[in-house]
């Protein structure tokens, strides 16, 4: 006997993973719908919690729409109060504005709601705001942000990549970030990227935008392929002039590493150092046409309570750059014994590289002006980070 009926409900968590996700999915699809009768009749119901969960795919507004169930009649989300605003007032928070989307929860109730389970958690519940990571680390934190015409002159610019090592539905992410440091210490995030994608790929785009905003290093965390990436990153370089993405006398950035176990903590206290930048209002976010700051923003806000981690990851490898705290990483861990620090600092050997590049064998370099000059007059490369 085959059912021809199923109902699903709240098949989505909030702290589901992508790897989850992908398990319910493919258990949905491979066992529980082909289970039906040739006429099966689905209903599906759950409030949106989860940015890239199964609801959010099948309502189109995942970056990964829904293959399946293709037929759909699709009704929602529907928000508790439509055009709501919230007041704090001596700690508690009102509902002082917003139209019910049915009587039977009108204003008065969704107060009380807040006042039972908080504003956060009835954002997610109740209006499906799938931004807000109830827990999250950076939960609370206002970003500064600012339009690349006011930022000031950077006195450094740096790329740091946390990949992975392989590139498949189920692999990592890679994480790229971008960021500068001004005269005032403060540190301005210019570009940020986060996607499954392979290793060489994943190089070649930051060393484009590191050529783009004319960065000194591209930084790789080598815990996963160790110094595997050395190769991988002089493959990318050469790869880029071979295609002609660049000019064949490019002066490439210095290649850099480094490790999570040297002295630098496990993730949760990484990120804990720069929330505390955040907090001072030490970090601004550059609003770029690319809405890349949102893809910063968006990984931030759901550290740690859902994966992927990778671009936090590499947002603080580039904070510990240059707020210098690789150099101090990079020293606890020679105080071991068999330690080699010019090694832990990663530096590409190379006869033709000075001390901060990294040149293709028998290519000439050129001054980071001229470099600036000639890629930020030709837009018809195509951005760096697509």
């Amino acid at each position: 006997m085959r059912p021809d009926a199923m109902i699903l409900d709240d098949l989505d968590r909030q702290t589901d993973g992508l790897d989850l996700v992908e398990k319910k999915i493919s258990i949905l699809t491979r066992s529980i719908l082909p289970a039906g009768t040739d006429d099966l009749a689905v209903l599906a119901v759950q409030n949106l919690i989860h940015s890239d969960g199964i609801f959010a795919r099948l309502a189109g507004l995942s970056d990964q729409p829904a293959d399946f169930l293709a037929d759909r009649v699709v009704s929602g989300p529907h928000p508790a109060l439509i055009g709501a605003v919230y007041e704090q007032r001596d700690g508690r928070a009102y509902v002082v504005a917003g139209t019910p989307t049915w009587e039977g929860q009108n204003r008065a109730a969704c107060q009380r709601m807040i006042d039972t389970y908080g504003l956060s958690a009835f954002k997610v519940e109740c209006q499906h705001d799938v931004e807000i990571f109830v827990g999250g680390l950076f939960t609370d934190v206002q970003f500064r942000s600012c339009r690349p015409e006011t930022v000031p002159d950077l006195v450094k610019v740096v790329v740091w990549v946390d990949p992975a090592v392989s590139e498949t539905d189920k692999s990592d992410s890679h994480g790229i970030q971008v960021d500068g440091i001004a005269a005032d210490r403060t540190i301005y995030r210019l570009f940020s990227w986060e996607g499954i994608t392979s290793p060489l790929d994943s190089l070649r785009r930051a060393i484009r935008v590191a050529l783009h905003f004319a960065a000194s290093s591209v930084g790789v965390e080598t815990d996963q392929g160790g110094d595997t990436w050395k190769s991988v990153y002089r493959e990318a370089c050469r790869s880029l002039v071979e295609d002609g993405t660049v000019e064949a006398d490019t002066r490439f950035p210095r290649f850099k590493s480094a490790k999570a176990g040297a002295g630098h903590g496990p993730k949760i206290e990484r990120a804990s150092r720069q929330l505390a930048d955040y907090e001072r209002g030490r970090i601004v976010h550059v609003i770029d046409d690319q809405r890349s700051y949102a893809v910063l923003e968006k990984a931030l806000r759901r550290f740690p309570i859902r994966e992927p981690h990778d671009l936090t990851d590499a947002s603080y490898w580039s904070w510990a750059d240059l707020r210098g705290k690789l150099l101090a990483g990079a020293m606890a861990r020679a105080m071991t014994p068999d330690v080699d620090l010019e090694a832990d600092l990663s530096i590409i050997p190379s006869a033709n590289r000075s001390a901060d590049t990294w040149e293709a064998p028998g290519q000439p370099g050129t001054s980071p002006a001229r470099r600036r000059m000639r890629l930020m007059g030709s837009p018809e490369r195509g951005w760096p980070g697509g």
